[in-house]
């Protein structure tokens, strides 16, 4: 038969070692056999699998070609959607745990996606554990095989030679990739640290190790090959995983002549039988963990009986017996074929391009360092460049753009510091106001919003001004700052704003403005309906008749609408005193720019959608907004159009390179 397995990328992880043991098995027994991989940027030569030699192409590649495949086989619930780019007589699965366990549940989790490939009878399953077998056939009514795993007898045995002899004391080998939250590294090591008078080893599959992980030798992204001497240098494994399908390593431990504490996480009743090969603890119960592996390494009689156990129950689970379990429920799947329709294949594909707009991020590997790393400035940035490309396009791709960067943000952009969920700052920057500054300081006060906060800002403001500032002191909700120069404009007071702000939302109000009653409330609730970064509304105009404006006149409202980027360019259609934004988006982008000394608000709604966030207009009246004599930016107006320019200019500045 000619077979292909979809495979994520080229990585070291015990799943894979199990597809490429079953591979070469079927290359070895006169099938043709190609690994298929759907990321190809980590190379295509796999180093760390002894002798590996199945011929080995990506995706994109075969996707091109007209190649039929008598079985294409999915390795994991992304290749799942994957493997329909390529023609096939039957698509199978081979399904190594329950993965919708890897996610958080929820509306947005990848977790809906994964249950997806589990409902399609069509497509066949093969499985390494009976529990998994029990839940597509009873849960789903997928038909599905059960081909248990193995150990390698030729390579894992007792007369390995160790790395470092079993000495007087108990040696603990922890085992896992440490970024990894579900194998519960932290809390193995938090065990290890609890028993006394015992030697650990660490085996990091990812090459993370925390400072406070204590282990006298650590090996890191260790080969196939180069595993059965450690496993031989040490006396117990502890592997406290809650999510398995059938985990590999206590049996190869077992096959060494070592024994085991492991958590009663899915699988482990493959061939784990609590005090008869290994001992078995609840899944996270610390308290339980220290106690059995307490009892194992003080007790030499009770350590030597579970290895005796545990090297029987390793003879049985041999590879040589296992594999060809493997390629007879292949091949008695291959033998009856159903048919999966071209439209059926191209749901899947047209669903496999919706999770790539919004996963790209998470499928690149300087992204994955980033977050690693805990930097997800750098994860963000990938993502704007990636929606960029859609700005431009038609209503549809801009739906797609904003979805994906929705999704993104969630994901990686973490809450500024001191965050208060729900809360809204108002930044009010003040210079000279006095009875118009009470009643807009009082406006806010009435909001029917109840979690607020409001930020008075002076800006060398004269004494009088001072003075109706102070007698906002005494409410709870009012915070005071003062600058004892005056800087010509607002822009020091609103970033001094942004920086002090403890809410999760800022809302912008000039001090001759008054804000209706429900402002907050409409804003908010509009964020959060709409998913988007900031909020604008309608406004009335008060003319005081101390300045004319054409075209508009006393009590006229200006109706908000929403606006694509290109459109801002052209005109500013955005209120400042019934904007609300996300604090976290205006510390991504800087604040406001002081050198715009005018049109800095302008300058920064094109800042803020250049940079992936979103703009929703509220029709309701956020404000009335006072046009009078007074109004500071009669200062700049008169050179709108330098002002215009230099804006403009800083937006090509700021313009993000796209990749490719």
């Amino acid at each position: 038969m000619k077979i292909a397995f979809v495979i994520p990328c080229n990585a070291i992880a015990g799943g894979l070692f199990v597809v490429y043991r079953h591979a070469h098995y079927l290359q070895s027994v006169g099938h043709d056999v190609r690994i298929v991989f759907a990321d190809g940027s980590q190379g295509r030569q796999v180093t760390w699998y002894p002798n590996f030699s199945v011929p080995i192409s990506i995706l994109a590649e075969e996707a091109a070609q007209p190649t039929l495949y008598d079985a294409v086989i999915a390795t994991w619930w992304e290749t799942y959607y994957d493997m329909f780019h390529l023609n096939a007589r039957t698509y199978l699965y081979f399904c190594q745990s329950d993965e919708r366990r890897f996610y958080d549940p929820g509306l947005d989790s990848p977790a809906l996606l994964v249950e997806r490939t589990y409902c399609d009878p069509r497509v066949r399953v093969i499985t390494e554990a009976k529990w998994i077998q029990r839940m597509f056939q009873n849960e789903f009514g997928v038909e599905a095989a059960y081909a248990p795993n193995g150990v390698d007898l030729t390579r894992f045995h007792p007369d390995v030679q160790p790395l470092s002899p079993r000495g007087p004391r108990v040696r603990v080998l922890v085992e896992g990739p440490g970024c990894v939250p579900f194998k519960r590294i932290d809390l193995a090591f938090r065990v290890t640290a609890r028993v006394p008078d015992i030697e650990v080893w660490y085996v990091s599959g990812d090459g993370i190790v925390e400072s406070h992980w204590k282990a006298e030798r650590v090996f890191k992204k260790v080969k196939f090959e180069d595993m059965p001497p450690i496993y031989a240098s040490c006396d117990i494994i502890i592997k406290l995983s809650t999510v398995e399908g059938v985990f590999g390593p206590p049996l190869e431990m077992f096959a060494c002549g070592g024994t085991a504490v492991v958590s009663n996480v899915t699988g482990y009743d493959e061939y784990i039988v609590d005090e008869h090969n290994a001992l078995v603890v609840p899944m996270d119960d610390e308290e339980a963990a220290v106690d059995a592996l307490t009892r194992v390494v003080s007790d030499a009689g009770l350590r030597k009986r579970l290895s005796e156990a545990a090297l029987a129950t390793a003879a049985a689970w041999d590879w040589n017996r296992q594999t060809p379990i493997f390629e007879r429920a292949l091949a008695e799947f291959c033998s009856r074929p159903l048919p999966m329709p071209r439209a059926a294949r191209l749901d899947y594909l047209l669903l496999n391009r919706l999770r790539r707009l919004e996963t790209t991020v998470a499928q690149q590997d300087p992204v994955r360092t980033a977050l690693v790393r805990s930097r997800p400035y750098r994860a963000w940035n990938v993502a704007k460049h990636e929606a960029h490309k859609l700005w431009h396009g038609t209503r549809s791709q801009l739906g797609e753009a904003r979805r994906y960067l929705s999704h993104v943000r969630k994901r990686l952009r973490p809450d500024p510091p001191n965050c208060k969920k729900g809360m809204v700052s108002v930044i009010i920057p003040i210079y000279d106001r006095t009875d118009i500054l009470r009643a807009s300081v009082k406006s806010i006060l009435a909001q029917t919003y109840p979690s607020f906060e409001v930020l008075l800002i002076t800006d060398g403001s004269p004494r009088e001004t001072l003075d109706v500032v102070e007698e906002f002191r005494s409410d709870p909700r009012v915070r005071i700052f003062h600058f004892a120069d005056n800087s010509g404009n607002a822009v020091r007071g609103r970033n001094k704003g942004i920086k002090e702000a403890q809410g999760e939302f800022v809302a912008f109000h000039d001090s001759d403005d008054v804000a209706a009653p429900n402002r907050l409330q409409l804003s908010v609730d509009c964020l959060s309906r709409f998913d988007v970064d900031a909020v604008h509304g309608s406004w009335r105009a008060l003319l005081d008749g101390s300045r004319a404006i054409k075209g508009v006149r006393d009590g006229q409202v200006v109706r908000a609408q929403d606006f694509t980027i290109d459109q801002l360019l052209r005109a500013n259609y955005v209120c400042q005193s019934t904007v609300t934004v996300r604090r976290a988006a205006l510390l991504d982008v800087g604040g406001v720019k002081p050198e715009m000394r005018y049109r800095e608000d302008h300058e920064l709604w094109l800042r803020l959608m250049h940079n992936g966030y979103f703009f929703k207009a509220i029709p309701d009246i956020l404000t009335n907004l006072r046009l009078h004599s007074g109004n500071n930016e009669l200062n700049f107006k008169a050179q709108d159009d330098r002002w215009e320019q230099m804006m403009l200019a800083e937006y090509r500045r700021n313009q993000p390179t796209i990749p490719g």
